[in-house]
């Protein structure tokens, strides 16, 4: 009863986390036992289920009613408020990385196609703090109208300004299955490490360094740098598929895709990396550090080969998996 699963886990999203399982747990029991009732008077048990959804409401409501307190934003507001958010999620972002391009290009002469895209990784963490201070100001905006406009406005001026949607079990977004679900911590955390690893790399990379007689001697050699714009790409593909991932809140085929295509990428990345004479060969022997190039070698290599294989096998499960294949496909269309 997939209907069932979809509309339990809508209704689950707005339940206090102590609370999902038991609550959960007991409207599954309250469900099944009135479709039992439906279908023992002969009524086909899709049809039964729907109907049984419907009579029950949606699902942000029905999890309204296990709590002891009034939500903040009420269910007419809300539908405006999760429009202005989602316009607020567009054109902030490009809007700020628009202004520090253009800021970058008019300040700065003979840039790289390089540079400037470093200089858009350089922006993501105050982009993504100017869009949550943002959404804060908005959330307090609609807090405000919820507390001391919304209920002494004129009752028809409300209905024709947000006008509720009849709702309608068949439009429930469909349970993602392990190959398209997305873990919001692990983007945010994806991209925040990845864009200070670009940050140390390419602009304090004096950092990566050690003094020898007075003299800074950096821990990479050139070969490492010419190496540098090729692993750049691939940190940069991997910051724009987890911001993708922040506002869709799930992978398709084309993502996975890109994934696949990303990891063999780095996976040879690493491999060259393996093979490669990177080191500063004053730091090397000054400190008498054979050992880390050769150890170097042992790790990245069978890690690139692992990433490569690993990506691809998991690829081909994505596929073996004709459920998840069809989900996606559908959830594309709608």
């Amino acid at each position: 009863m997939e209907l069932l699963e979809r509309y339990l886990t809508q209704i689950e999203r707005h339940l206090p986390l102590k609370d999902r399982s038991e609550t959960t747990k007991e409207l599954r029991s309250l469900i099944l036992d009135q479709l039992d009732e439906a279908i023992s008077t002969g009524l086909d048990k899709e049809i039964a289920l729907y109907n049984i959804i419907v009579e029950m409401g949606d699902p942000r409501d029905v999890a309204n009613n296990y709590f002891d307190s009034k939500p903040l934003i009420s269910r007419k507001l809300e539908p405006t408020l999760k429009l202005v958010l989602k316009i607020m999620s567009i054109t902030l972002p490009l809007g700020l990385t628009f202004g520090h391009m253009l800021d970058y290009v008019l300040n700065n002469d003979n840039t790289t196609v390089m540079d400037n895209l470093l200089n858009i990784v350089y922006t993501v963490p105050s982009t993504l703090y100017s869009l949550l201070f943002g959404y804060g100001i908005v959330f307090v905006i609609f807090f405000l109208i919820e507390r001391y406009i919304h209920p002494n406005a004129d009752q028809e001026f409300n209905d024709a300004l947000i006008k509720e949607k009849e709702f309608n079990p068949n439009l429930l977004p469909k349970i993602p299955t392990k190959h398209f679900k997305v873990s919001l911590f692990e983007s945010i955390f994806s991209i925040l490490v990845t864009t200070l690893i670009v940050y140390l790399f390419n602009i304090q990379e004096g950092l990566i360094a050690i003094t020898v007689g007075g003299t800074i001697e950096h821990l990479f050699n050139t070969d490492f740098d010419r190496l540098l714009p090729f692993i750049n790409i691939s940190w940069f593909i991997s910051i724009g598929l987890n911001i993708y991932y922040l506002f869709k809140r799930r992978k398709t085929i084309t993502s996975k895709t890109i994934e696949l295509f990303h990891h063999i990428y780095s996976g040879v990345i690493f491999i060259l990396l393996a093979n490669s004479s990177l080191f500063n060969t004053i730091i090397i022997d000054g400190f008498d550090l054979d050992v880390l190039p050769a150890l170097f070698k042992i790790v990245f290599n069978p890690l690139g080969i692992i990433i490569i294989v690993g990506s691809v096998i998991q690829y081909i499960k994505m596929f073996i998996n004709i459920d998840a294949l069809e989900d996606s496909n559908s959830d594309k269309k709608s």
